[in-house]
Order: structure tokens, then C-alpha cells, then sequence
């Protein structure tokens, strides 16, 4: 730092009351407008997980009610996988059904939306590619678990998965076409 001849510092003004004005003008960052870039609508990793996280949410819900309300009419379901209790392993592979079935969904879904144009500010492309998403995502758990999927959600799966597709759909659309 530079130390001036009456003991002032550079920055100092040379005034007599040095400390009550400042040294220079206070300037705030202003970002100019071409700077900033413009929202785009939901990508492909955000579609996804907005059907992941409702799929989830809706497997285990689904799931919940069905072994709450005895299997609706399947008094063998709980048998079949090896329990005498109220369903537990059932609850506990939902979960996993909503994670891989709702992955699926959200892959599925995503190209449907690509093959219809691409991401856009269109809440119609997202709930149709959701709703195919889930329809896919449904039979994808079907051929690689098979069994497992038949005796825990079952062909509840059919409808769980699209209405979770269909709404991470709207709810992917609606944001995007806010943007």
C-alpha cells in the first residue's frame, strides 16, 4: 500500500475530514440482459425424474391400499411370496418397482416426447409421451422380473405406472410452458 508524504493513503481522498466520504463510488454488478440465458422447457433428465419420483410415490400408495384392503380379492398374494403377514416384501419391492418401472417410464417417455417434435412448451407432448412412457415402463418390469412383479403389484402396474407417467407429463408440460 502507498503511504502518501502527510500520512494519507493512496486511496484516501486529501481532505481533512478524510474518513466521512468514501474513497470512491460504490458500484453494484449489474448483469446486462444479453447475458442471462432464456429458460428452455424440461429436458430429458428433468422429465424423467419427475416421473421417477411420482411413480415411486404412486406405486407405494397403490400398493399400500391394496394390501390395507386384503390384496384386493388375491388372498394368495401374500402366500405366493413366502410371508403370513400383511404384505411386507409387497411394500418393500414397490418401492423398487417405482424406482426401475418409473426409470423405464421416464426413458420410454422422453422418446415418445423426441419422436413427437422434442421438448417443447407443450403440456401435450409431455403427458402423451408419459402416459406411453408408463404403459412401456409397465411391461419392461413384466419381461425382466416377471414372477416377482406378478405376485407383488401385479397387473396393478398397468395403471399405476401411466397415471404416475401422466402426471410427472403434466406436471413436466405445465412447467415448461410457464417458461
Amino acid at each position: 500500500m502507498t503511504i502518501n508524504a502527510d500520512g494519507s493513503h493512496a486511496v484516501q481522498p486529501h481532505t481533512a475530514n478524510a474518513h466521512t466520504a468514501p474513497a470512491r463510488p460504490v458500484r453494484h454488478a449489474v448483469v446486462e440482459e444479453e447475458v442471462l440465458e432464456p429458460l428452455r422447457p424440461v429436458d430429458g433428465w428433468g422429465f424423467t425424474n419427475r416421473v421417477i419420483l411420482l411413480s415411486v410415490l404412486v406405486v407405494i400408495i397403490g400398493d399400500v391400499v391394496r394390501v390395507l384392503t386384503g390384496g384386493l380379492g388375491d388372498p394368495n398374494g401374500s402366500v405366493a411370496l413366502g410371508e403370513t403377514g400383511r404384505g411386507w416384501v409387497v411394500l418393500v419391492q414397490s418401492f423398487m418397482f417405482g424406482l426401475v418401472g418409473g426409470a423405464l417410464a421416464g426413458a420410454a417417455g422422453y422418446l415418445v416426447v423426441l419422436l413427437m417434435g422434442g421438448a417443447a412448451r407443450s403440456v401435450v407432448r409431455y403427458v402423451v409421451g408419459g402416459v406411453v412412457g408408463g404403459f412401456l415402463g409397465a411391461v419392461g418390469l413384466f419381461a425382466v422380473f416377471s414372477n416377482t412383479v406378478l405376485y407383488g403389484s401385479g397387473v396393478h402396474l398397468f395403471w399405476m405406472l401411466p397415471v404416475a407417467g401422466l402426471l410427472g407429463g403434466l406436471w413436466a408440460g405445465v412447467v415448461s410452458s410457464r417458461r
